[in-house]
């Protein structure tokens, strides 16, 4: 009956969405897909034409949409149109697997075979629609099982794509037992359990090697905030004398020196080059100035081009102890239909009904310098911490740790679950890296997060005030971050050539036989 494919593939669209950080049911993930594979089975017994490829495709399409709307749901506070257009690009695209899976079918791979398939056809989906190739925010199901420290820490190597490899071989093999023929997958449990072992034998030495690491010299304050976007332009006053107080307050409640003081993005909302806004700027750099701590903060600023228009950029900049603010920060990737609109400089059309764009794009990286002591650190936006090519860029060995400055009210709005979808990423930034990666929030969660994942320090959303932690900035790389997603690559070229290969074995197979013939994992 057709009801029982289609229910247990709603089934694991609805076991993944339940392993998102929204809903943290993060061990789900190591059997979502094993109701999908019990109903492509049950649908590639029935398949005798071309047209039922495009019937399993639109039920491919609905399994992707459940999974990829738990990611997405949030951009609907910002714009219903920009939710349903990043919707549909990913569930488009991720609906690709179920043709993908009967092939593996049609072709009659082996069982141990088979689970490499499937691994690396979601894997290198997920590749694609990352930054490693296109403009776009990756949500590899890697990310699900972020307080795993264990199995984590592989993704300096592999990045977060490795652990999402190991999850489908992990569904797999679940989904072979369950079918209660272990005689005949052997290979594939032993080869999985292998696997395993590497990867936790792996995070075993990585967690035991950096934890004699305990030179820790940089101290960092984090002052989070829970102002109302709509409030600040009329409240510019308040909130800056806000920001002041909190860290004039954080200074005295310490003996030890702070090195550097972060507010969050856009923290106040004035143009830090303006002659209207100086007198931001003076109080900033008189605050400095007496109490001998940098600020790091968000705010905005302008440019006029040579055709006289005005640029305005979402930026960050640093407030010395000892000079005028010279060093600044401008947003890369603007956020789709809330800052920027694809196609606008191009289309009429376009602007007309999504609008123009708000901010304009920077174009270069976020780096910025402290001389006493002398560092070098990374700084990344809001939305930018999404993108872990980008992040690594910024993360190189001339940076001793990452910083993302945020206003997670702006985007996530009332969805107060929503304010936990950018954790797995900074951790996995942090891991991917080995850096620390320090996070000022407004409304959202700000946090200290170590080279190995773990969160030290961190405020509670919706709640103003400041958190003080000791970081050690390191310099090494990682192989991820010194050669970038080569193996991610490397992947995704094996798989479509294996994918021509497959087509063409596949079909073979089907023109030998007088009648269907449907492999079946047993």
């Amino acid at each position: 009956m057709h009801f029982i494919p289609i229910t247990l593939m709603l089934l694991s669209g609805a076991l993944l969405a339940l392993s998102t950080p929204s809903f943290g049911l993060w061990p789900l993930a190591f059997v979502a897909f094993i109701p999908l594979l019990i109903s492509i089975e049950k649908e590639s017994q029935s398949i005798s034409n071309k047209t039922s490829l495009a019937h399993l495709y639109a039920k491919g399409v609905l399994f992707s949409l459940l999974f990829v709307f738990s990611c997405f749901y949030w951009i609907s506070s910002l714009s219903w149109s920009s939710m349903l257009a990043a919707s549909l690009l990913y569930g488009v695209f991720y609906g690709l697997f179920f043709p993908a899976v009967y092939l593996g079918f049609k072709a009659k791979l082996n069982n141990m075979v088979f689970a490499f398939w499937l691994a690396s056809i979601w894997t290198s989906f997920e590749i694609i629609l990352s930054d490693v190739f296109l403009p776009v925010p990756s949500i590899a199901i890697g990310y699900f099982i972020w307080p795993f420290s264990l199995a984590i820490q592989v993704a300096d190597i592999t990045g977060v794509f490795g652990v999402s490899f190991w999850l489908i071989m992990v569904n797999v093999s679940i989904y072979t037992l369950l079918r209660r023929d272990t005689k005949k997958n052997q290979q594939l449990l032993l080869t999985v359990g292998l696997i395993t072992l590497s990867i936790f034998g792996y995070g075993l030495y990585t967690i035991q090697r950096n934890a004699g690491n305990t030179k820790q010299n940089f101290r960092i304050t984090l002052v989070h905030t829970a102002i109302a976007t709509k409030d600040k332009d009329k409240l510019k006053d308040t909130t800056f004398q806000v920001l002041i107080d909190e860290t004039t307050k954080a200074a005295g409640s310490t003996a030890s020196k702070i090195n550097l003081v972060i507010w969050p993005e856009t923290s106040i909302p004035v143009f830090l080059r303006s002659i209207d806004d100086r007198k931001y700027i003076s109080d900033l750099v008189n605050f400095a100035k007496e109490h001998q701590i940098p600020i790091l903060l968000g705010a905005r600023s302008f440019s006029k081009s040579k055709n006289s228009k005005t640029k305005i950029f979402n930026s960050a900049f640093l407030v010395p102890t000892n000079s005028f603010i010279n060093q600044e920060y401008r947003k890369n990737i603007l956020t789709p239909f809330v800052e920027s609109v694809p196609f606008s400089n191009n289309s009429t059309l376009v602007t007309q009904i999504f609008g123009p764009s708000k901010i304009d794009k920077g174009n270069t990286l976020g780096k910025f310098k402290i001389f006493s002591p002398k560092i070098q650190f990374g700084v990344v936006i809001c939305y930018e911490i999404f993108f872990p090519n980008y992040v690594r860029l910024a993360a190189d060995q001339n940076s001793g740790f990452l910083v993302n400055i945020s206003n997670d009210e702006y985007s996530f709005a009332n969805f107060k679950p929503a304010y936990k979808i950018p954790i797995p990423h900074l951790v996995y930034r942090a891991v991917e890296n080995k850096k620390y990666v320090v996070r000022s929030a407004n409304w959202g969660y700000s946090m200290f997060v170590s080279p190995l994942g773990q969160i030290t320090e961190f405020s509670s959303i919706g709640s103003t005030g400041s958190i003080t932690g000791t970081i050690s900035p390191s310099y090494d790389q990682t192989f991820l971050s010194k050669n970038g997603y080569v193996l991610a690559k490397s992947l995704l070229m094996i798989t479509f050539i294996w994918f021509l290969l497959l087509k063409r074995r596949a079909y073979n197979l089907q023109s030998q036989l007088p009648h269907k013939d449907v492999r079946e994992i047993r």
